[in-house]
């Protein structure tokens, strides 16, 4: 396995009109593992996955993934949205919303083949939603839903998984299940990266936790970075967090790393 980092984010500050999001973030995704991102309401937790797809401009910092310029190596990254960023009522099946992770790979003039096909139908069988294929996306529930845009990223076949909130709203059994599927993902070498918001599950089944609150509070093995020390620290003074960077950001008082 090679040892560049799946994700390595350096240094990384988001802002919105001069409000901190994201302040001087430093971690690496590996490859094999599967991370949680967990934090308050409001420390940066989408912030950085889109950060790290460049949705978003960055204040300071870089990305990298898989060792090179992550705008370059976006076609190896394959992104699960939480549900209320979705069109649920746009008229696609389950089988053609899969399907639109093939497209990416293919010649602007070439229609899907047989493999493509078959790759859908596998991620499809995989999530357990191959009998609902032609149903209308709006036509499921939000548990199925959550596991059609999985059989999505799954058929991209990327090295790279991004996933924002995938087990909201969803049973324990789908839960589980999909957990397995990011196991073997992760076993299979892909680095998966989960914004996650029950701590009780993440030393459970997660290989590394970065622990988010505006700033990095902690980040290594999961159940290290879940003490009750780091705990404190990322669920309370939040609000002194912001104000506190946000003001240097407007006096333009940038903090230095020992800071």
């Amino acid at each position: 396995m090679s040892e560049t980092p799946g994700v390595e984010i350096h240094d990384l500050s988001v802002s919105y009109s001069h409000r901190p999001v994201l302040w001087a973030v430093d971690c690496d995704f590996s490859f094999a593992e599967i991370t949680a991102i967990v934090g308050p309401n409001g420390a940066g937790k989408s912030t950085l996955l889109k950060s790290i797809l460049g949705f978003l401009p960055l204040s300071s910092g870089y990305v990298k993934i898989d060792g090179a310029d992550a705008a370059e190596q976006l076609s190896q990254v394959a992104y699960v949205p939480q549900r209320e960023e979705v069109d649920w009522d746009f008229p696609v099946s389950v089988r053609e919303v899969v399907m639109m992770a093939r497209y990416a790979g293919l010649p602007f003039y070439k229609r899907p083949g047989r493999e493509d096909k078959e790759v859908v139908q596998n991620a499809l069988a995989q999530v357990g939603m191959e009998e609902h294929a032609s149903k209308q996306i709006s036509q499921l529930s939000g548990g199925q839903q959550q596991r059609v845009f999985l059989a999505r990223a799954l058929a991209q076949q990327a090295k790279v998984y991004l996933l924002d909130e995938p087990f909201a709203g969803i049973d324990i059994t789908t839960e589980r299940k999909m957990l397995s599927i990011l196991e073997d993902l992760a076993a299979s070498g892909a680095a998966v990266v989960c914004v996650h918001h029950d701590l009780n599950t993440v030393s459970q089944y997660f290989h590394t936790a970065l622990l988010l609150n505006v700033r990095k509070v902690a980040f290594g093995p999961a159940a290290e970075v879940l003490s009750q020390e780091n705990i404190l620290k990322a669920y309370s003074g939040q609000p002194r967090t912001l104000n506190e960077v946000a003001e240097r950001l407007k006096q333009r008082q940038f903090i230095k790393r020992e800071d």
